[in-house]
């Protein structure tokens, strides 16, 4: 995952953050929750449209939690942004072998039709 595309997902986490810090005591809501409402954007800046809210919270929730463990004191943006971005590059070649699954399956049901016919 290139440099842009890492600035673009830590700009959207501070976007988000700053958002959720001034609803604040508003909102029931935890960070993850409140991000989700910015989900084409995620989807958008992760190159990923079949990101789920569902997905974007685990992820969110994980990466905060790891911050706790592993570094507290750096900036949270900046992690959560390293995190999220790993995160994308291993789902990277999953993606890819889905795509090529669908290709060769339908290439297949192609050969068999013709078969058929």
């Amino acid at each position: 995952m290139g440099v842009f595309v890492y600035n673009r997902i830590k700009n959207l986490i501070e976007e988000t953050n700053d958002a959720f810090a001034s609803c604040r005591g508003s909102v029931n809501s935890d960070y993850a929750e409140f991000a989700t409402m910015s989900l084409a954007d995620f989807k958008n800046a992760l190159q990923d449209p079949r990101l789920t809210r569902d997905d974007l919270m685990k992820i969110l929730r994980t990466g905060t939690t790891e911050h706790k463990s592993a570094d507290p004191e750096s900036c949270w943006a900046t992690f959560m942004a390293h995190y999220i971005a790993r995160g994308a590059n291993k789902n990277t070649s999953k993606v890819d072998e889905y795509s090529a699954n669908r290709v060769w399956n339908k290439m297949i049901d192609q050969a068999l039709s013709k078969e058929k016919s």
